[in-house]
């Protein structure tokens, strides 16, 4: 899911001479994440010798912030409208754009993962994987983001710094620790195949000798 910080680039920010450079990240980006989910989208996946599948905890992970981040993102444009008012840091832009990407886009793709990791479908893996890693980098997107703007000026309170920030360390490193488990108990394909295949040869050489 790297494409959706192209995609806030290209269409949200302000125009600018890396206008050009944004649009072909979006879409180089976007058709290669279609093009290797649709190539891994049956592939089976299967576990290590010894190793189970994080089911309970990536399921968990994913259906808890797949329904967190309508609040987060929603929260306060859904407060700002119901006071006849838009959200404080919409400023000068249109339109929430991150927000509606996140909501409309990325949650959906997040609790459908966690649906079928608790149905045991590999298809849950498949997806869960760029989206895990998606999480993994908030927080440092999120400080290199709130950087940027306090280098650039704009005011951010305490509060406005460490909820945040907070919050997504928290997601990141849950995020990051679920990541690392399933990669690790993913089996390589075709590793016992070739494993078999060298045990065959060296035991013809040993036959040989």
């Amino acid at each position: 899911m790297g494409d959706t910080p192209y995609a806030t680039m290209a269409v949200h920010a302000a125009f600018g001479p890396l206008f050009v450079v944004y649009v072909g990240l979006f879409g180089a980006s976007l058709y290669a994440f279609v093009l290797a989910l649709a190539a891994a989208w049956r592939l089976p996946v299967r576990a290590r010798a010894g190793r189970a599948l994080p089911r309970r905890g990536a399921g968990t992970l994913l259906l808890l912030s797949g329904l967190a981040m309508p609040v987060i993102w929603l929260g306060p444009v859904v407060g700002a409208q119901l006071a006849g008012g838009v959200p404080d840091r919409l400023e000068t832009y249109t339109t929430a754009v991150t927000e509606a990407i996140d909501t409309a886009v990325i949650a959906p793709a997040v609790l459908l993962a966690a649906a079928w990791i608790w149905h045991r479908r590999s298809r849950g893996y498949v997806l869960a994987v760029p989206l895990l890693a998606l999480e993994t980098m908030l927080a440092p997107m999120l400080a290199a983001q709130m950087l940027s703007q306090l280098s650039a000026g704009v005011r951010l309170t305490p509060a406005e710094i460490a909820g945040p920030l907070g919050a997504f360390v928290v997601l990141s490193l849950a995020a990051g620790w679920v990541l690392a488990r399933l990669l690790a108990a993913v089996a390589v394909p075709g590793h016992r195949s070739r494993a078999a295949a060298r045990a065959r040869v060296t035991e013809a050489v040993s036959r040989e000798t």
